[in-house]
């Protein structure tokens, strides 16, 4: 494998939308997008707390719904991009790298 390619995911997109309606952010940690999972968690948590102000019984459904849509978009997004493009963007040798006032 080649500096900056990535594997074509092989995550199925069902069974990410599965496991975020079981749990927020399960799907996203099964994708392996941990940072995004425990980014759905705390939001998640911070909706628990403003159900005590009412917004919450909104914020925890579209919460809810947008971690299963994105759970499900998410591998299949990697698997359209695949290692094709994510290899053409190298980055340039070091030695060219240079400040320019």
């Amino acid at each position: 494998m080649r500096p900056f390619e990535f594997p074509k995911s092989d995550r199925n997109p069902a069974t990410a939308a599965l496991l975020s309606f079981l749990f927020i952010g399960l799907g996203q940690a099964y994708n392996g997008e941990i940072a995004k999972a425990v980014v759905f968690l705390i939001l998640y948590a911070l909706s628990i707390f403003l159900t005590f102000f009412i917004i919450g019984f909104i914020t925890i459904p579209l919460l809810w719904g947008w971690s299963i849509f994105d759970a499900y978009r998410s591998p299949q997004k990697m698997n359209r991009v695949g290692a094709a493009r994510l290899s053409s963007s190298k980055a340039p040798p070091s030695g060219l790298v240079m400040n320019i006032h």
